[in-house]
Protein backbone atom coordinates (compact mmCIF):
# COMPACT_ATOMS: atom_id res chain seq x y z
CA UNK A 1 0.00 0.00 0.00
CA UNK A 2 1.54 3.45 -1.04
CA UNK A 3 1.24 6.51 1.64
CA UNK A 4 -0.94 8.49 -1.52
CA UNK A 5 -4.01 6.14 -0.70
CA UNK A 6 -3.84 5.86 3.20
CA UNK A 7 -6.97 8.22 3.68
CA UNK A 8 -8.80 5.90 0.94
CA UNK A 9 -7.83 2.65 2.77
CA UNK A 10 -8.88 4.08 6.27
CA UNK A 11 -12.37 5.07 5.12
CA UNK A 12 -12.23 1.80 3.55
CA UNK A 13 -11.81 -0.28 6.22
CA UNK A 14 -12.53 1.35 9.71
CA UNK A 15 -16.07 0.52 11.28
CA UNK A 16 -16.87 3.36 12.74
CA UNK A 17 -18.20 6.93 11.65
CA UNK A 18 -15.56 9.11 10.88
CA UNK A 19 -15.79 12.73 12.08
CA UNK A 20 -14.08 14.65 9.42
CA UNK A 21 -13.27 17.88 11.18
CA UNK A 22 -11.51 16.11 13.61
CA UNK A 23 -9.82 13.82 11.23
CA UNK A 24 -8.59 16.87 9.55
CA UNK A 25 -7.30 18.46 12.90
CA UNK A 26 -4.80 15.70 13.28
CA UNK A 27 -3.61 15.60 9.97
CA UNK A 28 -2.98 19.91 10.61
CA UNK A 29 -1.14 18.69 14.10
CA UNK A 30 1.08 15.85 12.49
CA UNK A 31 2.33 18.26 9.64
CA UNK A 32 3.11 20.51 11.98
CA UNK A 33 4.74 19.24 14.37
CA UNK A 34 7.44 16.56 11.88
CA UNK A 35 7.29 18.82 9.40
CA UNK A 36 5.89 15.27 7.27
CA UNK A 37 2.81 15.38 5.29
CA UNK A 38 1.10 11.95 4.79
CA UNK A 39 0.82 11.01 0.89
CA UNK A 40 4.10 13.00 -0.02
CA UNK A 41 6.89 10.86 -1.65
CA UNK A 42 9.20 11.80 1.41
CA UNK A 43 9.67 11.00 4.46
CA UNK A 44 10.54 12.76 7.64
CA UNK A 45 12.96 15.32 7.37
CA UNK A 46 16.75 14.55 7.83
CA UNK A 47 19.05 16.27 10.85
CA UNK A 48 20.51 19.29 10.08
CA UNK A 49 24.22 19.62 9.57
CA UNK A 50 24.64 21.50 13.30
CA UNK A 51 22.61 18.91 14.72
CA UNK A 52 24.36 15.72 13.01
CA UNK A 53 27.91 17.55 14.27
CA UNK A 54 26.73 17.80 18.30
CA UNK A 55 26.07 14.23 18.28
CA UNK A 56 29.69 13.61 17.56
CA UNK A 57 32.15 12.63 20.61
CA UNK A 58 34.85 14.36 20.73
CA UNK A 59 37.79 12.16 20.68
CA UNK A 60 41.01 12.92 22.59
CA UNK A 61 44.51 11.97 21.24
CA UNK A 62 46.38 9.50 23.25
CA UNK A 63 49.98 9.63 23.99
CA UNK A 64 52.19 8.51 20.96
CA UNK A 65 54.04 6.00 20.52
CA UNK A 66 58.37 7.27 20.31
CA UNK A 67 58.09 5.61 16.79
CA UNK A 68 55.03 7.71 15.34
CA UNK A 69 55.83 11.07 17.40
CA UNK A 70 56.58 14.50 15.59
CA UNK A 71 60.33 14.61 15.68
CA UNK A 72 62.14 17.10 17.67
CA UNK A 73 65.45 18.77 17.25
CA UNK A 74 67.47 18.68 20.88
CA UNK A 75 71.12 19.67 20.59
CA UNK A 76 74.17 21.47 21.82
CA UNK A 77 72.95 24.96 20.19
CA UNK A 78 68.87 24.56 20.34
CA UNK A 79 65.88 23.12 22.11
CA UNK A 80 63.21 22.59 19.66
CA UNK A 81 64.59 25.98 17.44
CA UNK A 82 65.42 27.75 20.54
CA UNK A 83 68.63 28.80 21.42
CA UNK A 84 70.47 28.06 24.14
CA UNK A 85 71.40 31.00 26.35
CA UNK A 86 68.19 32.65 25.23
CA UNK A 87 66.96 34.81 27.91
CA UNK A 88 64.27 32.56 30.17
CA UNK A 89 61.29 34.63 29.28
CA UNK A 90 61.58 34.50 25.82
CA UNK A 91 62.70 31.03 25.74
CA UNK A 92 59.87 29.71 27.88
CA UNK A 93 57.13 31.85 25.54
CA UNK A 94 58.59 30.03 22.36
CA UNK A 95 58.76 26.60 23.65
CA UNK A 96 55.33 26.60 25.23
CA UNK A 97 54.41 27.76 21.27
CA UNK A 98 56.03 24.97 19.94
CA UNK A 99 55.61 21.94 22.39
CA UNK A 100 52.59 23.48 24.89
CA UNK A 101 52.26 24.00 28.51
CA UNK A 102 54.96 22.34 31.04
CA UNK A 103 55.49 20.98 34.07
CA UNK A 104 57.66 24.01 35.95
CA UNK A 105 60.02 23.50 38.94
CA UNK A 106 61.74 25.85 40.77
CA UNK A 107 65.69 24.55 40.63
CA UNK A 108 67.09 23.29 43.66
CA UNK A 109 70.01 26.26 44.09
CA UNK A 110 72.16 23.59 45.39
CA UNK A 111 75.12 25.41 43.88
CA UNK A 112 73.43 28.89 44.27
CA UNK A 113 71.91 28.88 41.52
CA UNK A 114 68.33 30.57 40.55
CA UNK A 115 65.44 29.48 37.63
CA UNK A 116 63.41 26.77 36.86
CA UNK A 117 63.34 23.50 35.16
CA UNK A 118 60.53 23.43 32.62
CA UNK A 119 59.44 19.21 31.86
CA UNK A 120 57.84 17.88 28.80
CA UNK A 121 57.11 14.47 28.71
CA UNK A 122 61.28 12.74 29.16
CA UNK A 123 62.59 16.22 28.50
CA UNK A 124 63.60 19.03 31.09
CA UNK A 125 65.01 22.29 30.15
CA UNK A 126 66.97 24.72 32.58
CA UNK A 127 66.50 27.90 33.03
CA UNK A 128 69.10 29.01 35.38
CA UNK A 129 71.38 32.01 35.99
CA UNK A 130 74.47 29.71 36.56
CA UNK A 131 74.96 31.06 40.13
CA UNK A 132 75.39 34.75 38.94
CA UNK A 133 73.95 36.91 35.73
CA UNK A 134 70.41 37.07 33.62
CA UNK A 135 68.70 33.62 33.71
CA UNK A 136 69.10 31.95 30.71
CA UNK A 137 68.39 28.75 28.64
CA UNK A 138 70.97 26.87 29.58
CA UNK A 139 70.69 23.45 29.38
CA UNK A 140 68.15 20.33 28.86
CA UNK A 141 67.72 16.80 30.05
CA UNK A 142 66.15 13.97 28.30
CA UNK A 143 65.10 10.75 29.73
CA UNK A 144 63.87 6.50 28.95
CA UNK A 145 60.20 6.77 28.78
CA UNK A 146 56.91 7.39 26.66
CA UNK A 147 56.58 10.47 25.43
CA UNK A 148 54.82 12.48 22.57
CA UNK A 149 57.19 13.36 20.81
CA UNK A 150 60.74 11.78 19.35
CA UNK A 151 63.49 13.83 20.52
CA UNK A 152 66.55 14.04 17.43
CA UNK A 153 69.28 13.65 20.09
CA UNK A 154 73.12 14.62 19.06
CA UNK A 155 74.87 12.09 17.59
CA UNK A 156 71.75 9.92 17.21
CA UNK A 157 72.28 8.16 20.38
CA UNK A 158 69.29 8.47 22.59
CA UNK A 159 68.19 6.70 26.19
CA UNK A 160 66.97 2.51 25.73
CA UNK A 161 70.03 2.42 22.92
CA UNK A 162 73.22 0.44 24.16
CA UNK A 163 76.16 2.15 25.61
CA UNK A 164 78.28 0.63 23.50
CA UNK A 165 76.63 2.31 20.50
CA UNK A 166 77.06 5.83 21.98
CA UNK A 167 80.87 4.71 21.89
CA UNK A 168 80.64 4.20 18.30
CA UNK A 169 78.31 7.00 17.42
CA UNK A 170 79.64 9.71 19.31
CA UNK A 171 83.20 10.88 18.27
CA UNK A 172 86.62 10.76 20.12
CA UNK A 173 84.18 9.17 23.32
CA UNK A 174 85.22 8.19 26.01
CA UNK A 175 83.63 6.43 28.57
CA UNK A 176 83.93 5.02 32.81
CA UNK A 177 82.15 5.77 35.90
CA UNK A 178 81.50 8.84 36.71
CA UNK A 179 82.89 9.93 39.77
CA UNK A 180 79.55 11.11 41.36
CA UNK A 181 77.92 8.13 40.55
CA UNK A 182 79.95 5.27 40.53
CA UNK A 183 77.53 2.82 39.85
CA UNK A 184 76.72 3.92 36.48
CA UNK A 185 79.08 4.26 33.09
CA UNK A 186 78.95 7.60 31.33
CA UNK A 187 80.06 8.55 27.86
CA UNK A 188 81.14 12.00 26.80
CA UNK A 189 83.34 13.49 24.08
CA UNK A 190 85.47 16.39 23.84
CA UNK A 191 83.22 17.62 21.04
CA UNK A 192 80.54 18.77 22.97
CA UNK A 193 81.88 19.92 26.63
CA UNK A 194 78.48 19.37 28.99
CA UNK A 195 77.33 16.78 27.14
CA UNK A 196 76.62 13.21 28.37
CA UNK A 197 75.33 9.53 27.83
CA UNK A 198 74.62 7.63 31.00
CA UNK A 199 73.39 4.50 31.83
CA UNK A 200 72.15 2.69 35.32
CA UNK A 201 74.76 0.10 35.12
CA UNK A 202 78.95 0.55 35.71
CA UNK A 203 80.02 -1.14 32.70
CA UNK A 204 79.46 -0.51 28.94
CA UNK A 205 77.00 -3.35 28.51
CA UNK A 206 73.82 -1.36 29.84
CA UNK A 207 71.59 1.03 27.93
CA UNK A 208 71.54 4.41 27.82
CA UNK A 209 69.34 6.08 30.82
CA UNK A 210 69.94 9.81 30.22
CA UNK A 211 71.62 11.98 28.02
CA UNK A 212 72.33 15.70 29.15
CA UNK A 213 73.83 19.14 28.39
CA UNK A 214 74.71 21.11 31.08
CA UNK A 215 71.12 20.13 33.22
CA UNK A 216 72.16 21.47 36.41
CA UNK A 217 70.56 20.00 39.51
CA UNK A 218 71.87 17.86 42.31
CA UNK A 219 68.50 16.08 44.24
Amino acid sequence: MTTGNWRESLRATTFLPVNRPVLLMCLALLTACTGYEPGSSSGPPAPSKETAAASTSTRVPSLASTAAAPGVEVNTTSVAGVRIGTMAAEAERRLRAALGKPHKTPLPGCYGETGHRLSWDTLTVFLSDSASGPVLLTGWDVEAGPSRWRWRLPYGVAPGDSVRKALTNVPDAEGGAPEWSPESFGVHTSRAPGLSWTSTTADENGRVADVNYKGEGCD
